[in-house]
């Protein structure tokens, strides 16, 4: 028994069936997370180490190089990069996307174990993690109070944070701004000079006083005891009386040659809401969390807290939360698969002209839905863009098959046929076209499923998504469709003219005439073959040209307007946390009277990006939150422009701006090129030329290079001899320097149950001028003082702030931001053909990397992704009609296609982008369909007897309706995906306007083009054999007569 038959014969098993499928696709979509983007593991890992004191030209040797040659030989690697800044040096290690992430994280680990022992003994072991992109910080919140900022600062360290961290979902809290307890001991030089010591001396001392030692223990019959040095000091007057020596002119104590404070670091950041002072907090979630779950989990806790700690009227405010933007897309894609529904509904009653038979139709959709997300939770997926995106647009796909079938079935009933004959015969004449409609749309995105790239990273969720859907719209087709058909559809028979009776009627005879119009028209078409092929060939070169022309433009991805931005302040190298501060405070004066922005959030000394963050004293960044796009009138890129601008004119004031990216924090540089060569001179000049090039390049703004001179150094060259003779050792010297204006902070002062950093430096008259340098005094063995001026010479100049390394050779990156005023691509093919029309030196390569790479190998993989699911569609079609040929004339419905799909884009001003050719691909499957009804049933038609030319006559009229229906469906469900204006409306827009074009285009060429291609291949399949036949016989005559 077929299983159509079944469903109609045992139609309360079939109940069940389907009341099952339901419920657990209830129970699965509860049981979903909600987030902003599928989970993406990518294989990269991060290492740092920091190295206090030393310049990034000594970070490069003595901590760079060796890492970077262990790591080198790491298997699977793709690439190794390398920054090298004050004090610190930190790597990206990137491997390809078949490595498995945490096999590599060892890998990794075990390199570092390796040559850690190689490096400096002050370096601090290096610190490795890998790069988890679910981990990134989902709340941004202000904290205030009435306590003093170093008690609040504590309280927040050792109370708050721990407290956040507890919550549900949260995997880290970091602390930003405010100001930590150290006890800094101020070493004066002139007084050391005095007393014969030097600073080295004192730490050593310091360490040596302040410890708790176990010695042993001491035992007895009865008991043991444990016997413990309690050295640790107590009090800071414990640390003042210190005895650094005693001697006939008596004793020396800490506090005669130095200063003991109770204060806190002297580097620190700082962190303001509104101008008001406040300490920020940055909370991240843990990788599997849910985003939106978690945000509200910690919400509460924030609550708790507040209430718990009202005596110091502790007050947190949330400057940033990326989860509404999360809820706001969700909510937007919700509201437009409510929409699709509603507007496919529309349809089907205008074609249908029944309730009933609407209602048939549309229990495709909450079937095939709830069906769906069964295997969507058992896959591990969540509510997220991607697949509700996948959902609002496969509301048009999920009816197709029913449509076909239903319309069929009432076909049957036109004849006089009874309803359960009717139905089996209407589904099982469909059935082919049907199979091969669904599995069609199905292989299209198998490619996608298969790819390894950024591509597959991301739209993995929304293909299978869409497969499991439509394959079990198919199931919906063949059961729940005909069963309902067979008891409630039948001949509809108007009695009285009421309006919608009229209207109805007049909307059947329109079809009628297209119907006899399309006739007409396919008549002509088979008589003119040529200039059919012709026209609808010129049109899909003309749709291809727009693309070169610049009348689609190319990016990556699509930059949504969140209405937020990240305001980047830079002041001169060298300048202090507490100018840069003051200069910041300007700009916030400025950004306060501006009535388009309704909240800004400052960080002085840090600027933070989807990459990481970095923190100098000549740096801040302000993320700006603009009102809603209803209330101010500019676009957000109008705004930056203006705060830029206004920003720029402070002195000393260098100001960029960046866009909040869907990741909170502001987007790194859709432009970045890197110039890579071993000959530094070299390096820097081609770097200044195509910096230059880039500046002169429309479309572009702040422009930037990552090899920034400028940062004052001084320079100690030890003379090694000198040296020797006077009893020390270069090492000696070094460290008794570091010490000196570093500082040393590896003992601990605790109070309480807290231990604060005691450190031990120069007071700041001694480390003010660069002269300073060569007065610091050392003890050699003799204990003699050597003033270092003696053994060195000091020379000043400027060096580069941070050194970028790439696969183990110095690269210059420079880096530029769009106006949007032209696509990336655009801009990034005239960067490249003025780059080419330069004579650089051969030995300098130039590399296009961070969106500009990103789009080159999106469209590599799209294009091969596009590639295999036309073979697949050809292979699926050959497999089920038994044909070479009709497959083949089926797949001229794909390049006419192109046609609508690109000058819909040229039309709306939409790019290709990563949304836009996932568009592409989902047209591929959907446009055959057109093709396949009619190739499908003219097949049918002459097998029954007719000629050719009458069958495709026959069949284009007929099957016009079911087409018109399924595609008018399609584009009426995708509509408000292409009109979305609200959040997350960027990503969709492309991708639904290229379904749309390319629905319209292909329906209206295939029409024709589809019987004339037809008729071409019937010739040829018959005049192929027809010429074997005839040389055959001449053949065997050319045989007998050799």
């Amino acid at each position: 028994m077929k299983l159509t038959e079944v469903a109609i014969k045992r139609p309360a098993f079939m109940t069940m069936i389907f009341v099952a499928l339901a419920v657990l696709g209830l129970y699965g979509y509860l049981q979903m997370g909600v987030d902003l983007l599928p989970k993406m593991d990518w294989p990269m890992v991060f290492v740092s180490t920091v190295y206090p004191g030393a310049g990034p030209e000594e970070v490069e040797t003595q901590i760079t190089k060796p890492i970077e040659e262990s790591l080198s030989s790491l298997s699977g690697l793709k690439s190794l990069r390398a920054y090298s800044g004050e004090n610190v040096a930190f790597f990206v290690i990137e491997f390809e996307m078949s490595v498995d992430v945490n096999v590599a994280l060892n890998e990794v680990e075990r390199k570092i174990n390796e040559v850690k022992t190689t490096l400096p003994e002050d370096a601090k072991d290096p610190q490795v993690f890998k790069i988890d992109l679910n981990t990134a910080p989902i709340l941004r919140v202000a904290s205030t109070s009435n306590m003093e900022t170093i008690d609040f600062y504590q309280l927040l360290k050792d109370k708050i944070k721990p407290k956040i961290e507890q919550t549900d979902g949260v995997a880290m809290v970091s602390l930003v701004g405010g100001k930590e307890r150290e006890i800094r001991i101020e070493v004066d030089n002139d007084k050391l000079k005095s007393y014969n010591l030097s600073i080295l001396q004192v730490t050593q001392i310091l360490k040596a006083e302040n410890l708790d030692f176990p010695t042993g223990k001491v035992e007895q019959k009865e008991k043991n005891y444990i016997v413990r040095v309690a050295g640790k000091l107590k009090g800071i007057d414990e640390i003042k009386n210190i005895i650094l020596s005693t001697s006939q002119n008596g004793t020396v104590r800490l506090k005669d040659v130095a200063s003991v404070l109770d204060t806190y670091k002297e580097s620190y950041t700082l962190s303001r809401l509104n101008k008001d002072n406040s300490i920020g907090i940055i909370i991240q979630k843990s990788s599997d969390a849910n985003s939106v779950k978690t945000s509200d989990e910690v919400r509460k806790t924030l609550q708790e807290l507040e209430k718990q700690y009202s005596y110091i009227n502790l007050h947190f405010t949330i400057a940033q939360d990326i989860t509404t933007f999360t809820r706001d897309s969700l909510k937007e894609v919700g509201r437009d698969l409510g929409l699709a529904i509603l507007l496919v509904a529309i349809v089907l009653f205008l074609f249908l002209h029944n309730i009933k038979n609407s209602l048939i139709v549309l229990l495709a959709i909450p079937t095939s839905l709830f069906s769906a997300f069964i295997l969507m939770n058992i896959f591990g997926f969540t509510i997220n863009l991607i697949t509700l995106m996948a959902l609002t647009l496969v509301i048009g796909i999920l009816v197709d098959d029913s449509i076909v079938v239903l319309e069929n079935i009432h076909r049957h009933l036109e004849l006089g046929e009874q309803p359960k004959e009717a139905a089996i015969k209407g589904r099982g004449e469909i059935g082919l076209a049907a199979i091969a409609i669904t599995l069609v749309d199905v292989v299209v995105f198998l490619p996608i499923a298969m790819l390894s790239g950024v591509v597959g990273k991301i739209f993995r969720e929304f293909g299978l998504t869409v497969v499991v859907s439509t394959l079990f719209s198919l199931f919906v087709s063949f059961t729940l469709t005909p069963l309902l058909a067979s008891r409630w559809s039948r001949v509809v028979h108007f009695v009285k003219e009421t309006l919608l009776v009229k209207f109805i009627r007049k909307f059947e005879a329109l079809q009628d005439r297209i119907s006899d119009k399309y006739r007409e028209l396919l008549r002509w078409a088979l008589n003119h073959k040529k200039t059919v092929v012709i026209v609808s060939f010129s049109l899909t070169i003309l749709s291809i040209t727009l693309i070169p022309f610049g009348l689609v433009g190319t990016e990556f991805m699509p930059q949504p307007d969140r209405g937020e931005f990240a305001l980047n302040i830079e002041m001169p190298i060298g300048t202090s946390i507490e100018g840069t501060n003051e200069a910041t405070r300007k700009v916030e004066d400025m950004i306060k009277d501006m009535p388009q922005v309704e909240q800004y959030y400052t960080i002085v000394g840090r600027s933070e990006s989807s990459f990481g963050s970095a923190d100098k004293s000549n740096i801040g960044q302000i993320q700006i939150r603009l009102v809603s796009e209803k209330k101010r009138k500019e676009s957000t890129q109008e705004i930056i422009s203006q705060v830029v601008e206004k920003a720029s004119t402070i002195p000393g004031v260098k100001a960029t701006a960046s866009l909040i990216g869907i990741f909170g924090s502001a987007d790194m540089t859709p432009v970045a090129i890197e110039i890579k060569g071993e000959e530094l001179d070299k390096l820097i000049a081609v770097s200044k030329k195509v910096n230059e090039i880039v500046s002169s390049t429309a479309g572009t703004r702040d422009v930037k290079s990552s090899w920034e001179e400028g940062q004052p150094e001084v320079k100690v060259v030890i003379n090694r001899e000198k040296c020797a003779d006077l009893g020390l050792t270069v090492g000696e010297v070094a460290s008794t320097l570091r010490n000196a204006l570093e500082g040393d902070n590896d003992t601990k002062y605790k109070d309480g149950d807290t231990e604060y950093d005691i450190r031990v430096v120069l007071s700041k008259q001694n480390r003010t001028n660069p002269e300073d340098v060569g007065k610091i005094t050392i003890i050699n063995r003799m204990g003699k003082q050597v003033q270092l001026n003696e053994i060195a010479s000091i020379n000043y100049g400027t060096g580069p702030t941070q050194i970028q390394r790439k696969d183990r050779s110095r690269i210059i990156t420079i880096y530029s931001n769009l106006d949007l005023t032209r696509p990336l691509g655009e801009v990034i093919e005239e960067i490249q053909n003025k780059i080419k029309a330069q004579n650089f030196p051969p030995e300098i390569s130039i590399f296009y990397s961070g969106e500009a790479e990103d789009m080159q190998n999106m469209f590599t993989d799209m294009l091969l992704a596009i590639s295999f699911a036309i073979l697949f569609v050809y292979m699926i079609m050959v497999s089920l009609f038994e044909s070479y040929i009709h497959p083949f004339t089926i797949m001229f419905s794909l390049p006419v296609a192109l046609v609508g799909a690109l000058f819909a884009l040229a039309l709306t001003g939409e790019t290709l982008n990563i949304f836009s050719m996932i568009g592409v691909l989902l047209s591929m499957g959907l446009v055959t369909k057109n093709a396949i009804l009619l190739v499908d049933y003219t097949n049918t038609l002459r097998s029954r007897g007719k000629s050719m030319i009458d069958a495709l006559l026959e069949a284009g009229p007929i099957r016009l309706r079911p087409i018109i229906m399924t595609t008018a469906t399609m584009v009426f469900g995708m509509l408000p995906l292409a009109v979305a204006a609200g959040a997350g409306g960027d990503f969709r827009r492309g991708l639904a306007i290229v379904v749309i074009g390319a629905l319209l285009s292909s329906t209206m060429l295939t029409l024709v083009l589809i019987p004339v291609v037809y008729t071409i291949m019937e010739s040829y399949r018959v005049k192929v054999p027809a010429l074997f036949k005839k040389l055959n016989p001449i053949k065997k005559k050319a045989i007998q007569e050799a």
